[in-house]
């Protein structure tokens, strides 16, 4: 099972995940995200002629080890009641709806940095975290690492990862972002940003 805050939300589109969302196992990692993310996540990757891949951890989607849990027939029934009743209440009261286009807003996360142009050598969970780096800024909720990025093999310094760090402060990411941008780590050049 996965380690994630919130299972009960789609931490794409940050709607609701139903019982079947949260029955489907799309990844090892556990990562978890609503079907309708999951079906835009492949069909982008399939217009742009690459595999699809977990928002988490990077790992090519393999449609054959996808894994669904038994779902309770009981439980299915009274989510869908509490759908229905939602929904009514949703269109009875024009002030609850929900506004539209929100397709197009982005997520903001100030705690959240990523890291490219990373060494192989170092680009490790567990040593990211450490306070020799990424450590050193902040108290880390989560590092996730992504070594075999398409263009990790064609650098000029050869391959590189990239790494993604959620601090439990925004104020820490913005530190470690004045630290360590444009800063050279093992002989590469390293590019931070954060989510604006």
């Amino acid at each position: 099972m996965s380690d994630f805050e919130d299972e009960t939300t789609c931490p794409l589109c940050m709607d609701s995940l139903d019982a079947t969302d949260q029955a489907i196992n799309y990844c090892a990692c556990g990562y978890k995200m609503c079907l309708w993310c999951w079906n835009q996540l492949m069909e982008t990757a399939g217009k742009e002629s690459l595999p699809g891949r977990c928002p988490n951890c990077r790992a090519e989607y393999d449609k054959h080890k996808i894994t669904m849990a038994q779902l309770d027939p009981d439980v299915l029934q009274k989510e869908q009641q509490k759908k229905k009743e939602t929904k009514r209440k949703t269109l009875a009261n024009p002030q609850h709806r929900p506004p539209k286009g929100l397709a197009q807003v982005r997520v903001v996360q100030r705690n959240l940095v990523y890291a490219v142009g990373m060494p192989l050598s170092i680009c490790r969970e567990e040593v990211l975290a450490d306070r020799q780096y990424f450590g050193a800024f902040g108290r880390i909720k989560k590092v996730s690492v992504n070594r075999s990025t398409p263009f990790s093999q064609v650098q000029k310094n050869g391959p590189s990862g990239s790494a993604y760090v959620t601090y439990y402060r925004p104020e820490d990411a913005l530190r470690c972002i004045e630290a360590i941008d444009g800063s050279v780590w093992d002989g590469k050049l390293m590019a931070m940003g954060c989510s604006q």
